[in-house]
This record gives C-alpha cells, structure tokens and sequence, in this order.
C-alpha cells in the first residue's frame, strides 16, 4: 500500500520554523485545511512564532489557499511573531499581485532571505 503524500515538511532552525509546503497543485479544501491546521499548531506552540513558508513545490493554489494564509499570517500577528512566504512561481506571485496579497504578506525570493529577514 502507498503511503499518503505528506502536505508538509516542517523544521525549526535558531528559532524560526521553516514549513515548505511539499503539494504540487494546493486546491483540495481537504488538504488546504489540513496544512492551515498544522502550520496554526506551530504557531500555538510558538510564544512569538516566526515561520518561513516555503511553496518550491507548488504550481498552483486556490482561493480557499489564499484564504488559510491570511488567517494563518493574523494568528502569528496577534502573537506578536511574523510569517514569510518564499520561493514563489512567477502564476502564484501573479495571484498575490492582482489580489494585493503582495502587500499584506510578506513574500521573498528564497527560503535563505526570508529566514534573514526574520532574524532582524
């Protein structure tokens, strides 16, 4: 029997939690809901949680997607921590722009910049 695809890959590195998203195409509700519920249990375990959210993987996401990123990016606000968005294909920063998500979340070209950029 296969094993289920994993959602997620989490570490944490010098305090900052890297959680790279490991769907190609992030559109099932089903799976969406299971990565908002992870990456908001890091940020409970967390008492100023700074996560780096890596999307390298993914190709393509949905609404409901972008909608689990607010909500998870408003938990660690009201937490006094941060989350960054990295590695970010050309369609899906195209989404963030025409959506103006590009200047409620903070996105980075890599993985290595966003962690800098929580270290500050």
């Amino acid at each position: 029997m296969a094993q289920p695809q994993k959602n997620l890959s989490v570490s944490t590195h010098d305090g900052i939690v890297k959680a790279e998203i490991c769907v190609r195409d992030l559109i099932d509700e089903i799976q969406i809901r299971a990565i908002g519920q992870e990456l908001e249990q890091v940020i409970v375990r967390n008492a100023s949680p700074k996560l780096v959210i890596g999307f390298d993987a993914v190709s393509h996401l949905s609404s409901a997607a972008l909608g689990m990123l607010i909500k998870v990016d408003n938990a660690a606000r009201a937490k006094g921590g941060a989350i960054r968005l990295a590695c970010i294909n050309q369609s899906i920063m195209t989404v963030f722009k025409i959506t103006k998500l590009d200047k409620h979340l903070h996105l980075d070209a890599t993985i290595a910049e966003a962690i800098d950029a929580l270290k500050k």
